[in-house]
């Protein structure tokens, strides 16, 4: 058994918060660039369209 002192409980609620926060970054970061791709591998082929023909 492991024996929780107020300071431990406080370092570990704000550690679990601080993943939280991290983590939801993280999810808000993944859905900007699924929404965001759709558009850039047209715009990557075009542009690799063009310098072939040079």
């Amino acid at each position: 058994m492991r024996d929780d002192s107020p300071a431990e409980r406080r370092y570990w609620i704000s550690k679990v918060e601080e993943m939280r926060k991290q983590m939801d970054q993280e999810e808000l970061e993944r859905r900007r660039k699924a929404a965001t791709p759709p558009a850039s591998p047209v715009k990557a082929m075009a542009g690799a369209g063009q310098p072939l023909p040079v």
